[in-house]
Formats: structure tokens, sequence, C-alpha cells
């Protein structure tokens, strides 16, 4: 689940029981957040970007989103997120070309 997190770990030398003893964690818990079945904490994954030498904004990479079944099945890769766009064209004036667009997730 956490590919490129595991490539940079072992890049740098550093086992999983290293990572869970950098974090103050037990070798089972950080085993559970490699497999998703416990998400990783906000400050655990700032903190793997610390160890990682790894900028913020590379934070999407590192820990990137858990897609749904329903997500992964999209043909068109939207995520599984459905969009809702609403468009308002103002009939008071004479320029057609003001409209106004917003869009939501549902």
């Amino acid at each position: 689940m956490y590919k490129y997190l595991a490539g940079r770990l072992k890049q740098l030398g550093i086992r999983k029981c290293d990572l869970a003893y950098m974090l103050g964690l037990s070798a089972t818990s950080v085993s559970n957040r490699f497999t998703g079945t416990t998400p990783w904490s906000i400050d655990e994954m700032y903190k793997i970007m610390d160890i990682c030498q790894a900028p913020a904004e590379q934070l999407h990479i590192y820990f990137p989103p858990k897609r749904s079944s329903r997500a992964e099945s999209s043909p068109n890769g939207s995520a599984g997120f459905p969009i809702i766009v609403t468009i308002k064209i103002d009939q008071s004036t004479a320029d057609s070309s003001r409209i106004k667009c917003s869009v939501h997730q549902a």
C-alpha cells in the first residue's frame, strides 16, 4: 500500500523495526499502518517525511489516499466521487458570456 515509502526507507537503510523505534511505536503497529489496517496519524506522517528527508509537498506520494473498491473499478478514473456541476446563465444582461458555475461533491 505504501510502496514509495517502503522503497525510500530501503534506500536509506531503515528497516520497519527501526522506523517503529524512531516513531515510538511497536513493530506490529508500524506493520498495521503499512497494510492499511491502522491509519497513519498526521504527526507520524510528517515525522516520517523528516526521517526520509523528503519535502512536505511530497506527502501525497509517500502516503497516497486510500482508494475504495468503487474508485478502483471506476472506468474513467474519477476516483468514484460523484460530482454535481451547476451552471447558471445570467439572462438579465445582454452579455451572453456571463456564466456562473459551481462544483459540489455529492
